[in-house]
């Protein structure tokens, strides 16, 4: 009797894609200017995009008091523009982005952003602290640098939502830009900036032909998207903010400013209500046991007025599917002896995950 054939080994796609960092180059970016726009290349399936600013100015007179958002949101937008999906896969500020690359997996699979201390003087590298998240208030000649990452993929081991460039379509990225005004609390102390915005894109290459693939190639059914609202605080107490129930969630990010200024000390409580269902006390969490959950969670505190509930901790077990999802929900309540001030405000950015073929899976080419 012959042997019985066995079945080939099947392997994730991504175990034969490398991955390619390339220069796109760097621009002038000009506070208060027209958007800079970057071409993407044509090339394999899109990873990640990694966007470094930097430059010198001078602060005159007294020393920088920043906005609320600030500095991050010296880009208030970032926009992700590609066809064929029904959401941007990137549509939100600086501030918002850069709370989202502390929460994601984007370098490592077991790593949560990409920013942790030296252990110990021994280990310190001068040149790390130097070159990421500076923007000095002081007096004086100085030079910044902030850095975001806008991924494509759910994290460093999970491809689903990366996008096919191997093709004649064409996608942009677009980086608005700030007034000063809208930086710092005193214009006139924000003087003679000069600053350049670099991008890396981050391409996977097409895996061999032939390469034996669980479903037979790069599954490019899905898109990962990443977008932004914001609404008033009208009056301290409760605060009701809806969140459109579409595709399948897998992260709601709250960042609470008031008084020109964000802010976790004025927010008491917090609730989740999807339907009927709650997802915290339906009384209010306190904030001390958010901010406490969100740090086990993440590895890293997020910054001050961030507020996250994160679907995707434990992968697709969490994840929230909408399909039978009126009414989504997150109250939060503010101190009744909180300032309001300025602009008070409460920005919503969500995470999803966008099925582009709900009727059955597919693949793309490279």
């Amino acid at each position: 009797m012959s042997p019985v054939a066995q079945a080939p080994t099947l392997y994730p796609a991504r175990f034969f894609m490398r991955p390619i960092w390339l220069d796109l180059g760097s621009k002038a970016f000009t506070l208060g200017g027209a958007p800079v726009t970057f071409a993407l290349r044509q090339l394999g399936y899109l990873d990640m995009l990694v966007v470094h600013m930097t430059g010198t100015y001078t602060v005159a007179i007294a020393q920088l008091v920043f906005n609320q958002l600030q500095p991050y949101n010296i880009v208030p937008n970032f926009l992700v523009q590609t066809p064929g999906s029904p959401l941007p896969p990137i549509n939100a500020g600086g501030k918002t982005m850069h709370a989202w690359n502390l929460r994601n997996s984007d370098f490592a699979p077991f790593g949560k952003g990409f920013r942790f201390p030296a252990q110990g003087t021994l280990d310190a590298n001068a040149y790390h602290a130097a070159e990421v998240d500076q923007f000095p208030v002081a007096v004086g000649a100085q030079t910044m640098h902030l850095w975001w990452v806008l991924p494509f993929h759910l994290s460093a081991d999970d491809i689903r939502g990366t996008l096919p460039l191997g093709n004649s379509t064409v996608t942009n990225l677009v980086i608005s830009a700030a007034a000063v005004a809208d930086v710092v609390t005193v214009a006139a102390n924000l003087t003679l900036p000069v600053l350049t915005v670099d991008v890396a894109q981050v391409y996977l290459t097409p895996p061999p032909a032939g390469a034996p693939i669980i479903g037979g190639g790069v599954d490019t059914s899905y898109a990962v998207a990443y977008d932004e609202t914001y609404q008033a605080v009208a009056a301290v107490g409760l605060n009701k903010v809806t969140v459109v129930p579409n595709y399948t969630i897998l992260g709601i990010l709250h960042e609470v400013a008031l008084n020109n200024a964000d802010d976790t000390a004025d927010v008491t409580n917090m609730t989740l209500r999807v339907n009927s269902s709650y997802f915290t006390d339906p009384t209010g969490l306190p904030t001390a046991f958010t901010d406490f959950r969100q740090a086990m969670e993440q590895g890293v505190p997020l910054p001050v007025g961030a507020f996250l509930y994160d679907f995707d901790v434990l992968g697709q077990a969490g994840w929230v599917h909408t399909d039978q999802v009126t009414e989504i929900e997150s109250d939060i309540t503010i101190a009744a002896a909180a300032v309001l001030g300025a602009s008070p405000r409460i920005y919503t950015s969500v995470r999803r995950l966008v099925d582009l073929n709900p009727a059955g899976a597919g693949v793309g080419a490279g």
